[in-house]
C-alpha cells in the first residue's frame, strides 16, 4: 500500500491504495508524477490531528450525519418512489442503490433526471458485464435533507413519466 497526499483548492486530501506487489511500483510512479507533495509542516499538523483524536471524532460525526441523510432518502423513497424504485439501505458509504421496476430504463432515467438537475448513475456504468438488473446509484452524503426530499420528488416525476409511456 502507499499513501498519496494531494492539495486541491486549499484543502488537504489524503488517500491510499492497496496494490498487488507486482503493480505497486507502477502505481507509485504514477502517483509520484500526478500528485503534488505536501510540505513537512502540513504533514506534522495532520499527524497531530490524528494522534489527538480529532480525526476519529470527525469520522464519528460524519457517520452520524450520513446515517441521518440516508434515513431521509429512505423515508422519501418509501413515500414517493414506491412501485418505481426500490431503494436499499447501505451499511456504509456515501451512496446506495435502487432497483427500477420492470420495464424502466436506467440510462433514460439518469439522462432525464440530469436534465432536471438530479444526478444519479445507471448501475450498468459500474459493471463489466450485464447484471440483468436495471437500477440507479443514489448519492445522499453531500445533500441537505431538503435537497434529498426535493430530488426524490423530481426523480419520482421522471420515473412516473417513463412508467406511463410504457403503459401506452
Amino acid at each position: 500500500s502507499m499513501m498519496v497526499w494531494v492539495v486541491r483548492g486549499g484543502s488537504l486530501r489524503i488517500g491510499f491504495m492497496v496494490a498487488p506487489p507486482a503493480l505497486a511500483g507502477v502505481f507509485d510512479r504514477i502517483a509520484g508524477a500526478a500528485a503534488q507533495g505536501v510540505a513537512t509542516n502540513q504533514q506534522g499538523v495532520l499527524a497531530s490531528f490524528i494522534e489527538e483524536g480529532h480525526f476519529a471524532a470527525h469520522i464519528r460525526r460524519m457517520r452520524r450525519l450520513y446515517a441521518e441523510r440516508q434515513e431521509v432518502l429512505l423515508e422519501a423513497a418509501a413515500s414517493k418512489l414506491a412501485g418505481l424504485l426500490d431503494v436499499d439501505r447501505a451499511e456504509s458509504g456515501f451512496q446506495t442503490i435502487g432497483r427500477l421496476s420492470e420495464g424502466l430504463d436506467e440510462r433514460e432515467a439518469a439522462r432525464e433526471a440530469a436534465e432536471k438537475g438530479i444526478v444519479v448513475a445507471p448501475l450498468g456504468r459500474f459493471c463489466l458485464a450485464p447484471i440483468g438488473v436495471q437500477g440507479l446509484a443514489l448519492g445522499f452524503s453531500a445533500c441537505q435533507p431538503r435537497e434529498i426530499r426535493a430530488g426524490v420528488e423530481v426523480l419520482a416525476g421522471v420515473l412516473e413519466r417513463q412508467s406511463r409511456s410504457l403503459r401506452k
